[in-house]
């Protein structure tokens, strides 16, 4: 019997940048819906979580988000509290929730780009990130969820520059998107 996988996100999820099918969420082996919006922070896909979660009775749901939330300069701390209290309200539900840890930037690019002058909180983001990054991971551990770390293993599969694998050091780019599906395969499904 196949199950049912929500995979909430902002851009990361939903595939910004590639065409349809090039994102990381298409083509895995279950029934994946993908309820990524681009430019989403955390406390969105927490209004939205009845709507694009629940609704769709899933066995699982993917959270991942938190570097919009940091880019309109908040602490790290309000996108973990929204996670964990996605994560809570999904375990209520009987939803086995699943924590995902973007990539890191590409931020020799991303620090240089548009994005710069967009987002007040931008050089602060890499700090941020890495501490939000690493409570994650501490709170997966302590309440026992899969936890799939894409900042850890993204870099550890990539042959060559970090850089080629992004479309504006943010965004992964179709390649970046190939190995970020290899490493959900591989850690949902196996």
């Amino acid at each position: 019997m196949e199950r049912k996988t929500v995979f909430l996100g902002d851009s990361m999820t939903a595939g910004y940048g590639v065409s349809r099918g090039e994102c990381w969420v298409d083509g895995l082996p279950e029934l994946a819906v993908n309820r990524g919006i681009n430019g989403d922070t955390t406390a969105g896909m927490l209004r939205r979580f009845r709507a694009h979660v629940l609704a769709e009775f899933p066995e699982r749901v993917v959270i991942m988000g938190g570097l919009n939330d940091l880019g309109e300069g908040l602490s790290w701390e309000i996108p973990a509290g929204n996670i964990a209290k996605m994560c809570a309200w999904a375990q209520r539900e009987k939803i086995q929730p699943i924590i995902a840890i973007c990539i890191e930037p590409n931020y020799d690019e991303f620090l240089a780009s548009d994005w710069a002058y967009l987002l007040p909180g931008i050089r602060s983001i890499p700090q941020k990130l890495a501490a939000l990054n690493d409570w994650l991971r501490r709170y997966a551990d302590e309440q026992n969820l899969l936890c799939l770390d894409f900042a850890k293993e993204f870099p550890r599969r990539i042959p060559d520059e970090y850089c080629r694998y992004f479309l504006d050091g943010e965004h992964p780019n179709r390649f970046g998107h190939a190995i970020l599906r290899e490493i959900a395969r591989e850690a949902l499904y196996s």
